[in-house]
């Protein structure tokens, strides 16, 4: 084989020694779900008896886990309009931060609100899920969970 084949065979072995670890890596990055009203969530698994399929006009979720840290950006849309939701960013499987709600959003006269919500990631929690509630058990918005890291 010469000297060429040779370097070309070596710097191919080097990149996929790199691009197979990667790509065979267990985080699934950024995951985005619906906001859905009135439907009831668990501490340790997010919706409780969701409808199917799932809503898609209130909003949504975008969850990441990244350095130790879950966050992401919740919005949501024709909501109660001049109306702050406290929002509760509950990590599962262990149900981190369950009913502790650390962010709040206010809505416009539309009824849409978009906020950032960050937490550490608390060791073994590979999903999350977020809550908005602001007092009136009839109008709530939760996610159903989101894979976040394995």
């Amino acid at each position: 084989m010469n000297r060429k084949r040779m370097i070309a065979l070596a710097c191919a072995l080097g990149v996929m020694a790199i691009a197979i670890p990667t790509a065979l890596a267990s985080d699934p990055g950024a995951g985005k779900a619906p906001l859905v009203p009135n439907v009831f969530s668990s501490c340790n698994g997010g919706l409780i008896n969701p409808p199917s399929p799932l809503p898609t006009g209130n909003g949504f979720v975008v969850l990441n886990a990244a350095n130790g840290v879950v966050s992401g950006e919740v919005s949501v849309k024709n909501a109660t309009p001049n109306t702050t939701y406290n929002i509760d960013l509950v990590q599962t499987p262990s149900g981190t931060d369950c009913f502790v709600y650390n962010f709040s959003l206010t809505t416009n006269s539309q009824g849409n609100g978009n906020v950032h919500v960050s937490a550490p990631q608390h060791a073994g929690d590979t999903g999350a899920f977020v809550d908005l509630f602001y007092g009136n058990i009839s109008d709530f918005y939760n996610s159903p969970n989101v894979i976040v890291s394995n």
